[in-house]
């Protein structure tokens, strides 16, 4: 449940539009068939690493175990850092469109048009921001709880969003594409193939393309980020083996079916040709779509249902899945400060449990100041827009993680020969977690190479956000050397930690 709320099942509802905009010729369902058999390769590759080392920080001690502490601190720096910056795109990239959504669609079913005029209102810079700021709090509380009762709210979150998946899913079905064009043409005051017609005289391709179908799956590797995150408190699990197993494949699995059938119906009902001009019309501000927000999928379930309650709980769908899925983030960066301050990479105090709750209090008020300032930078500067290829960051970490797992079995025998059984599997001589960490080494760099492809084909790859990305690995750089430098003045060898596993 965990991984698969942080992935975000509902997260289809808007990157569908997204996908089909900035690449044109993709086919969104067809990425995720392609990607879903390499990050199952990925997925095992983590668990491997899991059950093998079952501790808060996860990546973090894995690579400092096996490869070198700076490269373990680097790349948990990258990952807690771009996570950290989502913080700050919640309100537009996830809120707004929830919000359009649920007051578009309510107009439209009560044939209330002056509802509409509350999406502007509500959808301010400033209103976003706020809505953020509460989101933020109320997640922080949850994770301040204790794990038990984090865990709890959890899964309210995650039967919610799925609540909502299953209304769309059913509506859409019931209604089927000869009613959605007509309830289209009769509520938008648009007309279906108008809008199909327009997209194509702005140039765009309505079709598929090789292109398009191939560097177009880099929303389908987006969304699948945060398939392991269980593996960040492997450490306060019982059962740690067999546990990671269910969490990361089994949620990939899953997770891989859900989202290629919201996909496909979209395509079945709505009709792909449509989706992608809707899509394409709506990103690029083209006067041609004329809605009050975009053609998110949980905007056009108004257009399959005449419940308004049902097209409520679908579009709400998505604020309560920003909850889940902001709530995941802070679970996961206190768990990596708590290991950074576990190996002296902090002060101690970020390690010290709140005696009631046992949650790591310190840790959890540090990722709360770091959640306050993305938010700052994402609403009210532009240097958040320099982190736009967040994903390549992402992914570069799991291309180091495959690294670390490719050179595991060789360089920590010690600790390799007493791992569970899947992680010391052989083929012939070569060790299985060798083997998919390599593969896994390959797909990462492949799904961080693609985010950063032009948004719009002909657009050259940004150098000053590839400057962003690389200026923050100098920050981690001068910031792990400052530490080894005072840690080794005061009498404290660092060294010594990472040559262990840390306890339980």
């Amino acid at each position: 449940m965990f991984n698969i709320l942080f992935m975000g099942p509902n997260w289809t509802f808007i990157y569908i539009v997204f996908d089909a905009a900035l690449y044109p010729g993709a086919n969104v369902p067809l990425a995720q068939l392609i990607v879903a058999p390499l990050i199952f390769i990925v997925a095992l590759t983590y668990t491997m690493l899991a059950v093998t080392m079952p501790r808060a920080g996860a990546d973090f001690v894995w690579i400092s175990r096996s490869i070198h502490p700076f490269v373990g601190f680097i790349e948990s720096w990258i990952l807690v850092v771009f996570v950290a910056s989502y913080f700050g795109v919640q309100g537009s990239a996830f809120i707004g469109p929830a919000i359009g959504s649920l007051y578009g669609g309510w107009a439209l079913i009560t044939n209330n048009p002056g509802l509409t005029s509350m999406i502007a209102t509500l959808t301010t810079p400033l209103n976003l921001v706020i809505f953020t700021v509460i989101c933020i709090v109320i997640t922080q509380i949850q994770v301040a709880a204790g794990t038990k009762n984090y865990f709890r709210l959890q899964w309210v979150w995650f039967s919610f969003v799925c609540l909502g998946i299953l209304l769309y899913a059913g509506s859409m079905l019931l209604t089927g594409h000869d009613g959605f064009v007509a309830r289209f043409n009769q509520l938008s005051g648009m007309n279906y193939d108008n809008i199909i017609a327009a997209a194509q005289s702005a140039g765009y391709n309505t079709g598929f393309t090789t292109f398009g179908m191939l560097f177009g799956t880099v929303y389908a590797f987006l969304i699948y980020w945060g398939f392991s995150w269980s593996s960040f408190f492997a450490g306060e699990m019982k059962e740690a083996y067999r546990s990671q197993i269910i969490a990361i494949v089994g949620g990939v699995i899953i997770f891989a079916f859900a989202t290629w059938g919201q996909y496909q119906i979209a395509y079945m009902v709505v009709g792909q040709p449509f989706m992608h001009a809707a899509s394409y019309l709506a990103v690029s501000g083209n006067p041609a779509w004329t809605a009050p927000t975009g053609p998110w999928l949980s905007y056009l379930v108004a257009f399959a249902t005449n419940n308004p309650y049902v097209a409520a709980i679908v579009a709400s769908s998505i604020l309560i899945g920003v909850l889940g899925t902001l709530a995941s983030y802070s679970f996961m960066i206190t768990r990596v400060l708590f290991a950074w301050s576990f190996d002296r990479l902090l002060p101690t105090a970020f390690s010290n449990l709140d005696r009631r709750f046992h949650s790591p209090r310190n840790a959890l008020g540090l990722a709360f100041v770091l959640a306050m300032v993305f938010v700052y930078l994402g609403n009210y500067t532009t240097l958040l827009n320099y982190l736009v290829y967040g994903t390549l960051g992402l992914w570069a970490t799991s291309t180091i993680v495959g690294i670390a797992a490719a050179v595991f079995p060789y360089r920590r025998k010690d600790i390799f020969e007493k791992a569970p059984g899947i992680a010391k599997k052989m083929i012939g001589k070569v060790p299985l977690m060798a083997l998919l960490g390599a593969i896994t080494a390959v797909v990462s760099a492949f799904g961080a190479i693609t985010s950063a492809l032009p948004q719009f084909i002909g657009a050259p790859v940004n150098p000053f956000y590839l400057a962003a990305a690389g200026a923050t690995v100098v920050i981690g750089i001068i910031y792990f050397v400052l530490v080894y430098i005072y840690n080794q003045r005061r009498g404290l060898d660092m060294t010594i930690a990472f040559r262990e596993i840390p306890p339980l």
